[in-house]
């Protein structure tokens, strides 16, 4: 048997808050950089006006595409990384279960499968925050998933709307 299998295991699961942290922020900051390019570019698509009226439709479609391709590139990398986050979810369940750890990755399961976190407001040794009753408080994050998938069709309507139907935002 391998002596240094735990402490492989171990590694792989520090591992798994490094890729997570990774994940998010990739994906928070390609969702930044495809909203501000979103947003500068959707009022000035029923601005454009050219010479001939098919190359203004044309532009303003050409531009609008451009637009939605960004949105879908956007959400087709939240939606990787998504997955990639789960990966290590699972792992470090994985390696949870293995080494019977109650750790944080069943925390965020139980939490995610709850749709809420019992916060205890105690210190390590079990005594209330600030001197006040330990009272537990609930937290919910809901699903950003959800969220993200109508923001990027809120976004796709404003395009339709200021590329083909010539609406001013």
């Amino acid at each position: 048997m391998n002596n240094h299998y735990p402490e492989t295991l171990l590694e792989a699961y520090r591992q798994y808050f490094e890729s997570k942290h990774h994940y998010d922020n990739l994906s928070w900051t390609i969702a930044a950089v495809v909203i501000v390019f979103v947003g500068v570019l959707l009022p000035v698509i029923p601005k454009i006006d050219v010479d001939h009226e098919a190359l203004t439709i044309f532009t303003k479609v050409l531009a609008a595409g451009v637009d939605w391709s960004m949105l879908l590139l956007w959400y087709r990398i939240y939606e990787r990384n998504r997955f990639w986050g789960e990966v290590c979810n699972e792992t470090a369940r994985d390696i949870e279960k293995l080494l019977m750890i109650d750790g944080p990755a069943h925390a965020f399961m139980k939490g995610d499968v709850d749709n809420k976190v019992a916060l205890k407001n105690t210190d390590i040794s079990g005594a209330a925050y600030s001197g006040k009753e330990a009272l537990p408080e609930v937290c919910s994050a809901g699903s950003i998933h959800k969220s993200i998938y109508v923001v990027m069709w809120v976004l796709a309507f404003a395009l339709l709307a200021a590329g083909f139907i010539g609406y001013e935002i």
